[in-house]
């Protein structure tokens, strides 16, 4: 496969991304049948990449555990912190 070929392949792929909408728009977050918000945000919160790792069994749970509650990751995180802040407390509360 030569180079172009390589080129237009990924380009259609990599494009496919370009094509959807933005999901955090206002309005349009519904409960899922569990009652969990999918994104509890603002649309107006930038975005910032958040990278570290777990064990694989963790990352097996929390993927499984989204998935049998229809959450993204995401959303599943939110509800994490708003668990512990409520167990802990806000950054408020110190």
């Amino acid at each position: 496969m030569s180079r172009d070929d390589v080129g237009k392949v990924l380009g259609a792929w990599v494009g496919k991304g370009s094509n959807v909408s933005n999901p955090l728009q206002s309005g349009n977050a519904t409960r899922t049948s569990n009652g969990i918000d999918p994104i509890p945000m603002a649309a107006a919160d930038d975005m910032a990449q958040l990278n570290f790792k777990v064990p694989r069994s963790m990352k097996r749970r929390i993927k499984q555990l989204a998935a049998r509650d229809s959450i993204t990751l995401l959303a599943m995180l939110y509800h994490m912190v708003d668990l512990y802040e409520r167990e802990h407390g806000g950054l408020n509360s110190r």
